[in-house]
């Protein structure tokens, strides 16, 4: 909506005429509910700019949001920078330490009905990260296909499909869910060598937003097949998304931040769609924006491949049972003598029926 005001202050818009990727009815219906609230003038099958404001003062090059909160320095009593509304939650709780030109800041005081953080300059040996829950709820399946993938001479990916079993044991959706995310706390890093030095508690208002996403089901019987307990599969799951990740951020020539990433031991009574199991584990990869910005829609099309691209990056990590470029921190390896990086390679074979 902010953007379609800063196109129709740069020239008005017909009648019936469609905005990017909007349809007609849906830029009509938008248009008209601009022109009921004295934003636009319609006359003679067009929409006039009306209003008094400049519509890209509302329009942040930094985020999509534009509901900032105000950082505040307690002892110069001067406004230091603005923080989007989402980063706020991660950034500027209480006790976080802020970095602001090189200098480090603790904030002392959160007001965050009137959108403004008081910091207080400071000299320490640490710094803050917030620790997030993130629940997935999936709204609507938009489309749903098995996964698997034909290796020809032209592309080869270094996977040899079994001719016996059939393709797609997997299943690959895209739709609309809801996210939500709470930060829960945060913990003390220090300096240098990256020390956890303790922990704080974090008490801030749920953070939800719909957006886009695609998540990759896997059906309970190929984590059976993979010889470990069902939570050391799940694990594997969760390298394999940080992989997947990678690579997908690269295809889309993306910021890293811009894909959110979660993984679902279970979906349970909500269920993933598409007729998969309510105990499946499941991975999502979902825009990070509200709304969805079609991120999630190309790493569907593009699953197959992508899954065989982070076979590829397993395999060539030069580390020996994971690591955090790979398949992220994790544990050497389980009772069983497994590693996440090991298991991560198997999933992604038997997902595409690799030999």
């Amino acid at each position: 909506m902010q953007h379609l005001k800063c196109a129709a202050f740069e020239l008005p818009f017909l009648d019936g005429e469609p905005y990017a990727g909007t349809d007609a009815a849906d830029t009509g219906e938008a248009l008209r509910y601009l022109a009921e609230h004295g934003v636009l003038h319609q006359s003679n099958g067009r929409f006039h700019w009306s209003a008094d404001a400049y519509p890209a003062n509302h329009v942040s090059l930094r985020s999509i949001g534009w509901d900032n909160f105000v950082i505040i320095d307690k002892a110069a009593g001067k406004t230091l920078a603005e923080l989007d509304w989402r980063a706020a939650h991660t950034m500027l709780h209480e006790q976080a330490i802020y970095q602001h030109d090189a200098e480090q800041y603790q904030v002392e005081e959160l007001d965050y009905e009137n959108h403004k953080a008081y910091v207080r300059r400071v000299e320490p040996d640490y710094f803050t990260t917030a620790m997030i829950n993130r629940k997935v709820s999936i709204i609507e399946v938009t489309a749903a296909r098995p996964l698997g993938i034909e290796v020809t001479a032209a592309r080869p990916l270094g996977i040899e499909l079994t001719a016996a079993a059939p393709m797609g044991r997997a299943l690959g959706t895209w739709g609309e869910v809801s996210v939500v995310e709470k930060v829960v706390g945060y913990k003390k890093i220090k300096f240098y060598t990256h020390e956890n030095t303790g922990y704080g508690e974090v008490r801030l208002p749920d953070m939800q937003m719909h957006t886009t996403s695609f998540w990759l089901t896997v059906p309970e019987a190929i984590c059976l097949e993979l010889g470990m307990p069902r939570a050391a599969a799940v694990d594997a799951l969760r390298g394999v998304g940080v992989a997947l990740e990678t690579v997908a951020t690269l295809l889309l020539m993306c910021d890293p931040r811009d894909i959110g990433q979660t993984l679902e031991p279970g979906m349970g009574a909500g269920g993933t769609g598409a007729g998969a199991a309510l105990d499946d584990p499941t991975l999502f990869l979902f825009d990070n924006v509200p709304g969805g910005v079609g991120l999630a829609e190309r790493i569907w099309h593009a699953a197959p491949e992508l899954l065989a691209s982070a076979r590829q990056l397993l395999l060539g990590c030069a580390c020996k049972a994971g690591c955090p470029l790979c398949v992220g921190a994790a544990p050497v390896a389980d009772a069983l003598g497994a590693s996440r990086k090991r298991a991560a390679i198997r999933l992604i074979e038997l997902v595409l029926h690799a030999s």
